[in-house]
């Protein structure tokens, strides 16, 4: 066959044959110790950080801010959501358990670099992290413009993370509230996301059934109506 010919034939080569090669084995286990290296590290670092944020390396115990802020960027920067979360907060000055009293400089501070790190946490699958991502997107809050679209799809990894349970040990964003506003923006659209009725009144009649889970049937029967709103206005 000519040169094109063989190209043509190298290009309809298939991602499974590709992937099941030796080589493309080969660079995935690399890929993954690189990440399983990243992730150790990252955890030291971390561990630095709650160290010198407890005063451990100190004479008189007192707290290192500098240090640990020092350790935990590192950790952020090993991929670890943890510390991403944590500077996230930090930045956007919202509460969090890990480091409570830890606090950066005020020329330091910045709610871009906040939703960055924040950002980079949601993706790493922190839940707290996805559903701020979510609310900011939808809001357009901490300096970033409202984008439904995107606000979709961190609401909908937010659910794809959680369950009725983990609504009934209280630390996370109950399902219904979550899908109540999926159902609004879905009804209204704009900010990049299509308007669809007929999905919105999916989503409200979703919310209904888990605020009813949740022994709330006034909010449930509030739900439902809008979802009947929704459907009749299409």
């Amino acid at each position: 066959p000519s040169c094109v010919d063989m190209a043509t034939i190298s290009r309809e080569k298939t991602a499974e044959e590709v992937a099941c090669s030796p080589l493309s084995e080969e660079v995935q286990a690399a890929a993954s110790e690189e990440v399983e290296r990243a992730t150790i590290l990252g955890q030291i670092h971390f561990d630095l950080a709650v160290y010198h944020y407890m005063g451990r390396f100190e004479d008189d115990r007192a707290q290192d801010g500098v240090s640990s802020v020092f350790h935990l960027e590192k950790a952020a920067l090993c991929g670890l959501s943890t510390a991403e979360f944590t500077l996230g907060c930090l930045h956007l000055n919202i509460y969090h358990d890990e480091l409570k009293e830890l606090q950066l400089n005020a020329n330091e501070v910045s709610e871009t670099k906040g939703m960055s790190w924040m950002e980079k946490a949601a993706k790493h699958g922190n839940i707290t992290a996805l559903i701020t991502v979510a609310q900011a997107y939808k809001d357009g809050s901490y300096s970033v413009e409202r984008k439904w679209g995107k606000a979709q799809k961190y609401y909908l990894a937010y659910l794809d993370r959680t369950t009725s349970s983990t609504d009934d040990m209280g630390m996370f964003e109950p399902r219904h509230q979550v899908l109540s506003k999926l159902a609004e923006m879905c009804c209204t659209g704009g900010y990049g996301l299509e308007r669809n009725t007929n999905r919105a009144g999916e989503l409200y009649t979703e919310a209904a059934d888990c605020a009813m889970a949740a022994m709330n049937g006034r909010l449930a029967n509030k739900f439902y109506m809008l979802a009947e709103e929704a459907w009749s206005s299409e």
